[in-house]
C-alpha cells in the first residue's frame, strides 16, 4: 500500500491498480479528514425515486445511488481521489455499475455511512420483470413484520428460459453466496435456493426440455434472474413438472436437510494431520456457502455418520474466490476417529454427499467493522479464512484492520502458516497474525500460554482503546474453537466490556 503526496491512503495502489487517473487532493482532504469532517444526516424512511434522484444532479446539490443506497456525495466531492469530474458521471443516477467497474473492492456503505439520503425506489428499479409481474406493485413496501413470499414468474426466447424470483421486501440485500442451483443430469431435475435472511424460498422442476447450461444474475441485490440455456430453439409449454415444495417459503432449517452429491477432484496435506478437500459440484449446479456458515458432509455408504464442516478459500493468500462450482474444507484427520479416517480413505472422483448451508453469522457485521480480532484455536480458523480473504481481497477498506490471534498446541500444528505470512507481507497495514504455543518448542520466540485475560491483554492491547473510540458495530470479535475455548474466549472479552453485540462464537 502507498501514500499519496497529500498523505491519504490509496486504494488503488493497495490494490495493484494504475492509479494515474488520481489526482491530487488538496491540504486537508485525506480520507482521515473524510472521516472526521464528513457531515451526518439522517435518512428518511419515504424511498427516493429515480426521478427525485434525478433532480440531484449538480455539483453544489449531487445525490447518486449505489447498490439500492442513495446517498448524498456532494461535501465528499472535494475528498474524491478521482477528482470532481469522475464522480460526477454518477451525479443524479444509479451509478452501481460505475462503481463496480472502479471501485468494486470499496465498502461504500461504510465509508459514506453518514450520507445515507435512503433507498432507492424498488418499482422505478433496471430489472426486466415480464408484463404480469409488473402489476404487483400494491406490497412493494410491506413493512419488515409482514415479510412476504416472493414472487415468480418465467418468460423464454428462442435461446434462453428466464426464471424470475422477485423480493419486495425493501432492506433485504441478496448476494450471490445467497442463491443455489442444484441440477441433477440424470433426472433434469431443478431445484433453486434463494436464501432471505433466515428463509428461504425454493423452486422444484423437471425441466421440459435438456439444457447447455444453468447460470443467474442478481439486479438491485435483491432480485434473481435464472438463465437456462435451451439444448434446442423450440418453444417450451411450461418450465416442466412441479416438484415437491415448489414454490414454497420456508424458515430455513426446514431445507437443511436437503443433500446433494459432489465428488473429490483435490486432496491435499497440509501438515502432519490436516487436509484441504476439494469437492467439484454437479455440472450444472451452482452452490456457494455464504462465509462464516457450514455444511453437513455425509459418506454414502454410512450416511448415519454426519459431520459439520465450513469452507475456506482454495487459498487464503490469492484473490480466487468462490466459482460455485467447487467447495474446499480444511479437515483435521484424527486417526481413531469414525468419520475422518473414511474421509482421508477417499479417492479422487468419490462421491459425497453435502447439505445446504446453516448458521447465522451474516456479512453485514464484518462490511460495518473497522477493526477485527480474530481468536481461532486449531480447526477452529475456518470460519475465519473466509474472513480474511474476504477483508482483504473483496472488500477491502484501507482503515480496516484485520488481526488473527491463532492458538496451537505445537509449531507442527500450525496450519497454512506460508499463506498467512504472505498475506501479512502483502498487506502490512491490514492485516497481522500472532501465533500462540501451548506447548512451544525451547527455539520458539512467538507467543505461548493458553487463552487468558493476562495473555489475551498481552496479544491484543487494543481492545480497552477500541471500546472507547469506535462505535459497537465498528469493532468484531470472532471466535472458534473446542467449545471450552470458545466459552473462555467469550467470558474474557466480556470481562474486558466487549459488548456482546460486538462478539460472534462460532459453534458447529
Amino acid at each position: 500500500m502507498s501514500l499519496s503526496p497529500n498523505n491519504s491512503l490509496s486504494v488503488n495502489s493497495a490494490r495493484g491498480i494504475d492509479t494515474a487517473k488520481k489526482v491530487p487532493l488538496g491540504p486537508g482532504r485525506s480520507l482521515m479528514d473524510w472521516i472526521r469532517n464528513a457531515p451526518k444526516r439522517t435518512p428518511r424512511a419515504t424511498e427516493i425515486t429515480e426521478e427525485e434522484l434525478a433532480n440531484h444532479n449538480s455539483e453544489k446539490d449531487c445525490w447518486l445511488a449505489v447498490r439500492d443506497v442513495v446517498y448524498d456525495v456532494t461535501a465528499y466531492i472535494a475528498y474524491h481521489p478521482g477528482g470532481r469530474d469522475q464522480i460526477m458521471r454518477g451525479a443524479g443516477i444509479d451509478a452501481t455499475a460505475l462503481f463496480n467497474k472502479y471501485h468494486p473492492w470499496v465498502n461504500v456503505e461504510n465509508m459514506l455511512k453518514t450520507c445515507i439520503v435512503g433507498k432507492l425506489s424498488f418499482m422505478k428499479s433496471s430489472f426486466k420483470m415480464p408484463f404480469a409481474m409488473n402489476s404487483l406493485t400494491a406490497t412493494s413496501s410491506l413493512p419488515r413484520e409482514a415479510f412476504s413470499k416472493p414472487f415468480f414468474d418465467w418468460m423464454q426466447d428462442d435461446k434462453f428460459v428466464r426464471l424470475f424470483v422477485t423480493i419486495n421486501q425493501q432492506d433485504v440485500v441478496i448476494r450471490k453466496e445467497h442463491v443455489t442451483l442444484l441440477h441433477e443430469e440424470e433426472t433434469n431435475e431443478l431445484h433453486v435456493y434463494v436464501f432471505i435472511e433466515q428463509n428461504c424460498y425454493s423452486l422444484g422442476y423437471k425441466l421440459s426440455s435438456p439444457v447447455k447450461s444453468i447460470s443467474f444474475d442478481l439486479e438491485k441485490n435483491k432480485n434473481v434472474k435464472i438463465n437456462l440455456e435451451k439444448v434446442e430453439s423450440t418453444s417450451w409449454k411450461n418450465v416442466g413438472s412441479a416438484l415437491k415444495d415448489n414454490k414454497s417459503f420456508h424458515k430455513t432449517e426446514l431445507v437443511q436437510n436437503r443433500k446433494f452429491p459432489v465428488y473429490l477432484t483435490e486432496k491435499v496435506q497440509i501438515n502432519h494431520d490436516c487436509y484441504l478437500f476439494t469437492f467439484q459440484h454437479s455440472p450444472k449446479s451452482i452452490a456457494r456457502i455464504p462465509i462464516g456458515r457450514h455444511v453437513h458432509i455425509l459418506l454414502p455408504n454410512n450416511q448415519s455418520l454426519i459431520r459439520p464442516y465450513t469452507p475456506v478459500p482454495k487459498s487464503v493468500a490469492s484473490k480466487a474466490g468462490q466459482d460455485g462450482k467447487e467447495t474446499t474444507f480444511l479437515v483435521k484427520i484424527y486417526k481413531d476417529g469414525m468419520f475422518t479416517p473414511s474421509l482421508e480413505s477417499l479417492s479422487i472422483g468419490d462421491k459425497v454427499l453435502m447439505s445446504l448451508p446453516e448458521g447465522l453469522f451474516d456479512l453485514s457485521v464484518v462490511n460495518d467493522a473497522v477493526t477485527i480480532t480474530l481468536f481461532a484455536a486449531g480447526t477452529g480458523i475456518t470460519p475465519m479464512l473466509g474472513i480474511i480473504h474476504y477483508c482483504m481481497f473483496e472488500q477491502f477498506l484501507e482503515l480496516r484492520t484485520v488481526k488473527l490471534i491463532f492458538f496451537n498446541k505445537t509449531e507442527e500444528d500450525i496450519v497454512l502458516r506460508r499463506e498467512m505470512q504472505s498475506l501479512a507481507l502483502k498487506f502490512p497495514r491490514n492485516f497481522s497474525i500472532t501465533n500462540v504455543l501451548s506447548n512451544p518448542p525451547s527455539t520458539w520466540e512467538g507467543e505461548s500460554g493458553r487463552i487468558s485475560d493476562s495473555l489475551v491483554k498481552q496479544v491484543a492491547p487494543e481492545i480497552a482503546a477500541d471500546n472507547d473510540s469506535l462505535e459497537r458495530n465498528e469493532v468484531l470479535y470472532g471466535v472458534c474453537g473446542p467449545k471450552a475455548f470458545t466459552d473462555l474466549a467469550v467470558e474474557i472479552l466480556k470481562k474486558l466490556n466487549v459488548p456482546s453485540s460486538s462478539v460472534f462464537p462460532f459453534r458447529g
